[in-house]
């Protein structure tokens, strides 16, 4: 009963902030003078947005490493929806989603808003409109998070990278930045298998929402690797692509080390 009333509580405290979050959003914009002002806003706005909503979700982040604060590309390890809420809570980026969150309710108006660059795998002239939009939110200054798993998984293990994403840093002469993401649930609740990474193909967003918000609380652990990739024209995009899947996967396993095997999802 007590779990219930959390979870339907927090269902209605985060719709009213969603709703007066994503109406003050727009109201703001009206005094954006330029694009310069409203890519300002939008950063701003959107890390102070997905730190509220993690605190109403009853979520604690730990970062280790420096976030990106400058024109790079960001690849980290695809757990679920969450990640994007973490990620956008420690470093102001825009991201690159899978195209059919665009149509989900509530949350597809929301990540649009934020920038997010849609990507349909399954229709070839969507990788090159993806990989233009990319570029120039690279040449606007933007720090660019894509997942190269190319979908979520349980974090038990890293799921090969595709590389066709890589090879915007390798033309923009932008470093590529890796990360590595893990959770934690509280002993006794739902494993973040269960609740907090969104994986299974059988199990509908509404329904995995409500064991998120079911849970007392969660942490989120975030580490970025030390130094960057750097990249030049003559740089091989697979090349990169394994060296970027290794460094992750280093982290990956320092995030296992640092936390007990017990109700961990990384």
């Amino acid at each position: 009963m007590i779990v219930r009333f959390r979870a339907a509580t927090r269902a209605v405290v985060l719709a009213l902030f969603l709703g007066a979050w994503f109406l003050l959003y727009w109201m703001g914009r009206l005094f954006c003078w330029n694009s310069r002002s409203r890519r300002w806003w939008r950063r701003h706005y959107m890390q102070d947005g997905a730190r509220i909503t993690l605190h109403l979700l009853g979520a604690r982040v730990a970062v280790r490493g420096r976030a990106p604060d400058r024109a790079c590309i960001v690849v980290c390890n695809h757990l679920g929806y969450v990640d994007v809420i973490v990620l956008a809570s420690v470093a102001r980026v825009v991201f690159v989603s899978r195209a059919d969150v665009e149509s989900w309710p509530g949350v597809g108006p929301l990540t649009k808003s934020a920038g997010t660059i849609f990507l349909d795998r399954q229709r070839s002239r969507s990788i090159p409109r993806a990989l233009d939009r990319m570029r120039r939110a690279v040449s606007d200054g933007s720090g660019v998070v894509f997942f190269p798993e190319g979908t979520s998984s349980d974090g038990r293990d890293l799921l090969p990278f595709r590389s066709s994403l890589f090879q915007v840093a390798i033309e923009m002469g932008v470093p590529v930045c890796c990360a590595a993401l893990a959770y934690r649930t509280p002993a006794g609740e739902r494993s973040p298998e269960e609740a907090v990474a969104w994986w299974q193909d059988d199990l509908d967003f509404f329904p995995h929402c409500w064991r998120l918000l079911s849970l007392s609380s969660f942490e989120a652990r975030v580490s970025f690797t030390e130094g960057r990739i750097e990249v030049s024209e003559s740089t091989d995009r697979r090349s990169l692509c394994t060296e970027a899947e290794g460094r992750v996967r280093r982290a990956l396993q320092d995030l296992k080390a640092d936390v007990p095997n017990e109700g961990v999802a990384r």
